[in-house]
């Protein structure tokens, strides 16, 4: 497949062209689209009164200026594309490549032609909005995200788009949120504070998607926030269990329960390290673009099913969502007793991905 490298925006005369959707013109949004895309060069037919800020990142050219023959997008400016559009199989509003023969728009006869979906109207602003929304599903989303979490965020996201703060501040917020549910899980004695600590801990783990969704679709995401969101869910997990143990230990008085907080949290804080470290060798504030070394189970065996669900169980939207249920209905004990053996597993696991990592590091 020939790259693509230059974009033509037609101003269609449009007046949503200028419109606000989920937090971006719809101008604003192809602007950022083709910034984080392969293509460096746009030319704006058109749009001279209107056209977007100019950043380094684009080269603005002519029409004129572009050879015969070179293939190019050709958006309309009403149409609301975003970084999946660019994608080789395309996305929710795949992009056409045309060809420049001489003053004329010419359709590469190599490519599928594939209309774009353009706003001509309120109705399609908000199908555009909820194309945009359904866009930032996850392949890789838990059972508990695909299901639930998702869902309720999505329909969040729009509505903290309109107070227009940083995706990093809804972060810090959403982590008071976590240590709030901390702070109830450790007064142990009182059934209404392990309620509130259920629900807070599920609020924290669903809200938690919104800032990542908010920086997707306005094009803000950042290392800093990828790393402000790794460590906000380790604080929120670790305080969460190590609280739940607290409690406890101040209704039942054993002392094995505060032992074992702190050997789960030792545990806890090693494997984050590890963690960091390798993300801080790859770049990346990112937890899930670290890569599993470790062999991979046959998927079709009985143990490779079993895997299976158990990865998806341990899950954090499920595993999170299982704790705040047995927390809730006064089973904090077993909610602790839970995320210890869960802590054991990723441990062990962290341990033999990293041993495997480093060995591929020195071929």
């Amino acid at each position: 497949m020939e790259t693509v490298t230059t974009a033509v925006v037609l101003h269609d005369g449009s007046e949503f062209a200028f419109e606000p959707c989920l937090g971006l013109s719809i101008l604003e949004r192809i602007q950022k689209t083709l910034e984080f895309s392969h293509v460096n060069k746009v030319v704006w037919l058109g749009l001279d009164a209107g056209t977007p800020e100019s950043t380094s990142k684009l080269e603005e050219a002519k029409w004129e200026e572009l050879p015969i023959g070179e293939p190019y997008y050709l958006i309309p400016s009403s149409s609301p594309v975003d970084r999946t559009c660019l994608a080789e199989k395309g996305g929710f509003n795949p992009l056409s490549t045309f060809k420049k023969n001489s003053d004329q728009f010419e359709m590469c006869s190599s490519e599928s032609v594939v209309e774009p979906f353009q706003i001509e109207s309120k109705r399609d602003l908000r199908k555009s909005k909820k194309l945009l929304l359904n866009s930032l599903r996850k392949p890789i989303d838990g059972l508990t995200s695909r299901h639930l979490n998702r869902h309720i965020s999505l329909a969040i996201t729009p509505l903290l788009l309109k107070i227009g703060w940083a995706p990093n501040v809804f972060t810090l917020i959403f982590l008071g949120l976590g240590i709030l549910a901390a702070f109830f899980a450790s007064q142990g004695q009182s059934p209404l504070a392990l309620v509130l600590a259920g629900v807070l801990v599920q609020a924290q783990s669903i809200l938690d998607g919104c800032d990542g969704e908010m920086a997707r679709l306005t094009y803000r995401f950042s290392k800093s926030g990828q790393w402000l969101d790794s460590i906000g869910d380790d604080i929120t997990n670790y305080a969460f269990c190590f609280a739940l143990a607290m409690g406890q230990h101040k209704v039942l008085g054993h002392t094995w329960i505060l032992v074992a907080a702190f050997i789960v949290l030792a545990m806890q804080l090693i494997a984050s390290g590890l963690l960091y470290k390798r993300m801080i060798k790859m770049g990346t504030g990112d937890l899930l673009a670290i890569p599993e070394a470790v062999a991979q189970f046959d998927p079709n065996t009985l143990f490779g099913k079993v895997a299976s669900a158990v990865r998806q169980v341990m899950k954090r939207d499920t595993f999170v969502f299982v704790l705040a249920l047995l927390t809730a209905f006064q089973l904090p004990l077993l909610a602790f007793s839970l995320f210890g053996l869960g802590t054991l597993v990723m441990f062990f696991g962290v341990l033999a991905n990293e041993k495997a990592l480093n060995k591929l590091d020195k071929i």
